[in-house]
């Protein structure tokens, strides 16, 4: 076989949700092969497998990579917290982020990442489309932030959920 075309490039999506042995330091690993050049993965579900913000700095890495090709990021019921989701946001922020969907219910979240994933969209408005952030105790005041750049037409926001 020659050498770069292995099964890996034709990987397309991967879910290893409610996988309690994954942790941070797997989603570390996963991330350092998210960056790797021949990576096409496009959507990758991480539901419900204990992760921290640990797994977030990872994340934030291979996001702001530039051969980064993630499309969809799932990171339901994880202990993400606003700290979590403040390191998210330096990757969503880079110019070479793609990422169009990112799912993060149920991840204990307050009015500080709402105003942390703004700052994020502002920096890079071209991306992102959907945002679901439900099941996190947010009110319509928490979102307005971001419920400005859904209605603002330089933004690609279309999708904003958080009931």
């Amino acid at each position: 076989m020659a050498s770069g075309s292995g099964h890996g490039q034709r990987l397309r999506q991967l879910d290893l949700s409610r996988n309690n042995l994954l942790g941070d330091s797997g989603v570390g690993l996963l991330s350092t092969g998210l960056e790797h050049p021949n990576c096409r993965l496009e959507k990758l579900e991480l539901m419900g497998c204990n992760l921290t913000e640990k797994s977030c700095a990872a994340l934030s890495s291979a996001l702001s990579s530039n051969s980064s090709s993630l499309r969809q990021l799932d990171l339901r019921d994880n202990n993400l917290g606003d700290s979590g989701v403040d390191l998210l946001s330096t990757g969503l922020e880079h110019p070479n982020c793609r990422l169009e969907k990112l799912q993060l219910q149920y991840c204990n979240l307050t009015v500080k990442s709402c105003s942390s994933l703004a700052l994020a969209l502002r920096s890079n408005p071209s991306s992102l489309r959907v945002l679901d952030l439900k099941l996190n105790k947010l009110q319509q005041s928490d979102v307005k932030l971001l419920s400005a750049l859904q209605k603002d037409p330089k933004y690609k926001l279309t999708e904003l959920q958080y009931r």
